[in-house]
C-alpha cells in the first residue's frame, strides 16, 4: 500500500462509512461460510488418497486462517475507535514530492503506533524492484540525478553522499517524533525498537555485510552509540539481531531463521 489515503482508512476508518451493526452482521454471515466450507472439506477429506488429503490440507489451513482473522476483526468492533489528530497531515501529497510523501508515511506509522493501532510496522521507504514505479525517481526528484535511484549504490556518483544523506534525515524526522513523544516513564522511542536497512550492500547484490542502523528500545535494553562491524570471526547472522529483538518485546523465541544466538553487543 502506497496511497497515504488509503493507509490512513485502513487504520483509522475501516469500516468504510458502515454501521457497526451491520459490520458484525457482515462478519457474523462470513464466519457462518466458512464453516460450511470446513465441514465439507473434512467430509471430502475422509474419501481420498494420501496426495489429494494432503492439498486439502493446505485448503484446510488457508480456511482457518482466514476463520482466525474474522474472528480478531469481529473482536476488534467492540474496541473504540481512536482519536486521530490528523492536524497538519496532508493525505493527498504525491510521491513527486519526496520529502513531504515520506514524511507522511512516516507520520502514519507514528499514528498506528501512537493510538496503540498496531505494534509492528514495515516501510519500504522507495522502490527498488522496477524503473515502472514513480518511487524509483525519488533521487531524480530530490538531487536532479539523471540516472536510476538504484544505481546510486552501484555506481557511487558524487550524488551518492547527498542521497544517504537526504535519507538520513527523512528518517531521522521519524525518529525524533518517537522520541519527543512522552509514554510511560520514558518515550516513545526507548520503548520502541526500529531497524533501518537497505535492499543490498553497496555496489553489490550479495547478501554479506548489509549496513543497518538500530534506533530506540532503551527502554527493552538496547545500547546505543557503537558501530559494529560484524565481519571475519566477529561474522553472525543478521537473523541474531531478529532474536534479540523478539526477547527485548517479551516475545522470546530460541531461533529466528539462520541465527545462532542473541546479537550480545547490542544489548547492555
Amino acid at each position: 500500500m502506497h496511497r497515504p489515503q488509503e493507509i490512513f482508512n485502513r487504520l483509522f476508518k475501516p469500516y468504510a462509512g458502515k454501521g457497526i451493526e451491520q459490520v458484525r452482521a457482515d462478519l457474523k454471515r462470513e464466519a457462518s461460510v466458512l464453516d460450511l466450507m470446513l465441514d465439507d472439506s473434512k467430509r471430502l477429506h475422509r474419501r481420498l488418497g494420501k496426495e489429494d488429503q494432503a492439498k486439502v490440507d493446505e485448503y484446510l489451513d488457508s480456511i482457518r486462517a482466514l476463520e482466525k482473522r474474522v474472528e480478531r476483526t469481529s473482536q476488534w468492533t467492540h474496541q473504540p475507535l481512536p482519536n486521530v489528530d490528523t492536524k497538519g497531515l496532508n493525505l493527498e501529497v504525491s510521491h513527486k514530492d519526496p520529502e513531504q510523501y515520506t514524511r507522511c508515511m512516516y507520520d502514519l506509522l507514528y499514528l498506528a503506533f501512537q493510538t496503540d493501532f498496531t505494534r509492528f510496522a514495515t516501510l519500504m521507504l522507495e522502490s527498488e524492484h522496477s524503473s515502472g514505479s514513480e518511487l524509483w525517481n525519488y533521487a531524480n526528484y530530490v538531487l536532479g540525478y539523471k540516472g536510476a535511484t538504484h544505481d546510486i549504490a552501484h555506481k557511487r556518483p558524487t550524488e551518492s553522499g547527498q542521497w544517504d544523506n537526504w535519507r538520513a534525515k527523512q528518517h531521522a524526522y521519524f525518529l525524533k517524533r518517537l522520541r519527543n513523544t512522552p509514554e510511560g516513564d520514558s518515550n516513545m522511542l526507548d520503548q520502541t525498537v526500529v531497524v533501518w536497512g537497505s535492499a543490498h550492500p553497496h555496489a553489490s547484490h550479495s547478501t554479506k555485510n548489509y549496513p543497518i542502523q538500530v534506533a530506540g528500545g532503551k527502554a527493552l535494553g538496547f545500547k546505543h552509540g557503537n558501530l559494529h562491524s560484524f565481519e571475519g570471526e566477529k561474522k553472525v547472522p543478521l537473523a541474531n539481531l531478529f532474536v534479540s529483538m523478539l526477547h527485548a518485546v517479551n516475545a522470546p523465541v530460541k531461533s529466528f531463521a539462520d541465527s545462532t544466538g542473541m546479537m550480545t553487543e547490542l544489548m547492555a
